[in-house]
């Protein structure tokens, strides 16, 4: 899959992100999946396994003044003509434009069907990121 196809992807998951919009996340990815943090590792067999999870996630942003994502960085992998890794560094940004945190995630997409799939996060730093300003996103 071309790599701009994907960074198109990611684009449109930010704006879903950004909306805190739980069905817009989740139209994001395929299941099952997976998502492991610094400190923690969840497994979701379906959608709505991850619907009370996330919607718990976008409680936490919301609480915290969050305004928006920024795809600060991107880098796509291709794998196999299945599967892709896409390495992204989110800066978080709080109202009034201050960096929440930056966050750096590897995502680990399907991309056999016509669009990507999230099907796994690696959270590399997220807890530590939170855990700095006093906060803990689990």
């Amino acid at each position: 899959m071309a790599e701009s196809k994907v960074r198109n992807f990611f684009n449109r998951y930010a704006v879903a992100f950004s909306a805190l919009d739980v069905a817009g996340i989740l139209g994001h990815f395929g299941f099952p999946c997976r998502i492991a943090t610094e400190n923690s590792d969840y497994s979701f067999a379906d959608r709505a396994s991850i619907e009370a999870d996330m919607s718990g996630f976008v409680q936490f942003y919301a609480e915290q003044g969050f305004e928006r994502a920024e795809l600060a960085e991107f880098e796509y992998q291709p794998l196999s003509s299945a599967f892709g890794l896409a390495h992204v560094n989110w800066r978080l940004v709080k109202t009034g434009g201050e960096t929440l945190v930056d966050v750096n995630s590897t995502y680990i997409l399907r991309i056999g069907a016509a669009e990507p799939a999230i099907i796994g996060i690696l959270g590399h730093n997220e807890d530590s990121q939170w855990q700095r300003k006093g906060a803990s996103a689990v």
